[in-house]
């Protein structure tokens, strides 16, 4: 969930004569690190705040008496969705992709399909009596709209600042290294 400015502002500029090639290098670095420190922020945020949203509302509509898993339907969201961060985490880690925030997006249009058929049957399975998985489909369209917007709407000043903070780290990282 990354805009797509992080990765365009690395590859699409080239090294010209009013910069050298170990500024360019270290701004391609700087770019990378930043796409993932925020990617990953972002999603550990979001599956944190909607999963405790979701305990509270499993606990409120249980009546704070949860009996068994079947009882306890957001325990689904919070595995299902922790997978979904832990593989995401490692996309970002292991993949240098151009453009990786845009195709990241249509990539979470279809977990995010899959995600709502899987929950729909365990909902329809352990508690037929009561549809939750309509707040599971709630929450993924706002998320859609919200990643829509930071990946291909939103301006890249926050993260032009948080590169060329990166880009000074790094730079101190080799000065002490040397």
């Amino acid at each position: 969930m990354v805009p797509s400015e992080v990765q365009e502002t690395g590859p699409s500029i080239g090294p010209d004569e009013d910069m050298d090639l170990e500024f360019y290098e270290l701004r391609e670095e700087a770019v990378k690190r930043v796409a993932i420190k925020s990617s990953v922020k972002i999603h550990l945020v979001v599956w944190a705040v909607i999963n405790i949203f979701l305990v509270f509302l499993n606990l409120l509509l249980t009546n704070f008496h949860v009996t068994g898993i079947s009882d306890f339907w957001a325990f689904w969201t919070i595995c299902g969705w922790g997978f979904g961060l832990y593989v995401h985490s490692t996309v970002w880690l292991t993949l240098n992709v151009k453009n990786l925030g845009k195709k990241m997006f249509y990539i979470h249009i279809l977990v995010g399909g899959g995600l709502i058929v899987f929950l729909m049957a365990i909902n329809l399975l352990t508690m037929p009596t009561y549809l939750w998985f309509g707040w599971v489909v709630g929450a993924e369209i706002a998320l859609i709209l919200l990643h829509y917007y930071i990946s291909f709407i939103s301006t890249g000043h926050r993260l032009e600042q948080a590169i060329k903070q990166e880009i000074e780290f790094l730079k101190q990282r080799i000065t002490k290294e040397q």
